[in-house]
């Protein structure tokens, strides 16, 4: 789970990246020129005394406002989990090995998904010997968990709302929090991959029961565009798992047969679309023998409004 939240969360800040620096540092943003904004090939580090590879989560390329227009690097670190040891270092050593390889000032931050970090806050790593400060370094950390939520949720920066899902909150009902956040993404000028990739954020930070869905689903069909917006939602969410599923099947199929992979791919997605499946549609799938059929089906697993309709043309 913590590297689908990561990975979910490096995709958000690719697509919302000044929108993430204006939301918690408008001082900072204020002196960005993001129209030169560029996001730079992973960056890969070797720990050499283990021997390990590390790589730098987000870095991007910027000049600034002010004054001769200078180039910075904002070095951004996703932390699903406190680690409050290793991680400083770490965030140390990203530091040193970027400015020896770009010799460019590094703005250093680290989102927290997980508590403890305080809220937004300034960490420090201090190395002494003898009674003398040898080193010290600073970095910038947001820590969702420790935001309040109604800080966020209603302001015009559209990752306002979305991050608001992760922060803490008076409001206990998830559901209530779901509509807030919907309508929110439903005013706001966001293209339909957008509004998905914001929603399976906020699904993450606020997962619901399937008697919680059933319910934001009733609130949203009296609300047409919030309802059309959890369908976007619903749909990304499918493609995705399709992406997945196909991989997966093919690395079976490859094992075992391309037509296994095939009906496994099936299988895992129609569940994923409908649930549980039914004994006879799990047979019917398994007793396919033609890879036509197959993909067929693999092809209306996004559109069938029933598992009956897999097998309908």
């Amino acid at each position: 789970m913590a590297g689908q939240k990561d990975q979910v969360f490096k995709e958000l800040l690719k697509e919302f990246f000044p929108d993430f620096i204006e939301l918690f540092y408008p001082q900072i943003a204020a002196q960005l020129d993001w129209s030169t904004l560029r996001f730079l090939d992973k960056e890969t580090f070797t720990d050499f005394p283990r021997g390990e590879q590390h790589e730098a989560d987000i870095v991007t390329e910027v000049k600034t406002h002010e004054g001769t227009p200078e180039l910075i690097l904002v070095h951004v670190e996703i932390e699903s989990r406190r680690r409050p040891v290793s991680f400083p270092e770490r965030m140390r050593d990203y530091y040193f090995l970027l400015r020896r390889r770009y010799s460019l000032p590094i703005l250093p931050i680290v989102l927290y998904l997980s508590p403890g970090a305080g809220g937004l806050v300034v960490e420090t790593v201090r190395e002494s010997l003898f009674g003398l400060d040898i080193l010290t370094f600073h970095y910038l950390a947001v820590g969702l968990p420790d935001l309040e939520a109604q800080d966020y949720e209603a302001k015009p920066n559209p990752l306002g709302a979305v991050l608001s899902a992760w922060m803490r909150s008076t409001e206990t009902r998830k559901v209530v929090r779901w509509l807030r956040v919907l309508r929110r993404l439903v005013a706001l000028p966001l293209n339909p991959a957008q509004q998905a990739l914001a929603a399976s954020v906020v699904e993450l930070g606020l997962p619901l029961t399937k008697e919680e869905q059933m319910e934001l689903q009733q609130q949203t069909d009296q609300e047409p565009e919030v309802s059309e917006m959890t369908t976007i939602f619903e749909r990304w969410g499918l493609e995705k798992g399709l992406e997945q599923g196909l991989e997966q099947g093919l690395v079976q199929g490859r094992e075992q047969g391309v037509q296994e992979g095939l009906k496994a791919a099936v299988l895992r997605l129609a569940t994923l679309r409908f649930g549980s499946l039914s004994e006879p549609i799990q047979q019917r799938i398994l007793g396919m023998t033609s890879d036509t059929e197959l993909n067929g089906v693999l092809e209306r697993v996004l559109t069938a409004p029933t598992p009956e309709g897999l097998f309908t043309n």
